[in-house]
């Protein structure tokens, strides 16, 4: 089955989020010498929080749909 376009650009804009959060955080651990890859969700401001949190259901969305599709 397929998904729907706005499914799509759903996808597309939660990727983008979570890449900036990742990106914005290496930059960081340049400065604070901490792990690059480990984020402190409770440091994000309430509406980044709130788009992390959404950004996470919709790959979530998008895993289920590929476990249907591909049998996994």
């Amino acid at each position: 089955m397929r998904r729907s376009p706005s499914a799509i650009e759903g996808d597309i804009a939660a990727f983008r989020f979570t890449q900036a959060i990742r990106l914005r955080r290496q930059l960081d651990s340049l400065k604070d010498d901490q792990a690059p890859n480990c984020l402190d969700p409770y440091a994000l401001n309430d509406l980044d929080q709130r788009m992390l949190r959404e950004s996470l259901r919709q790959a979530q969305s998008l895993q289920d749909r590929l476990r249907l599709d591909y049998h996994l």
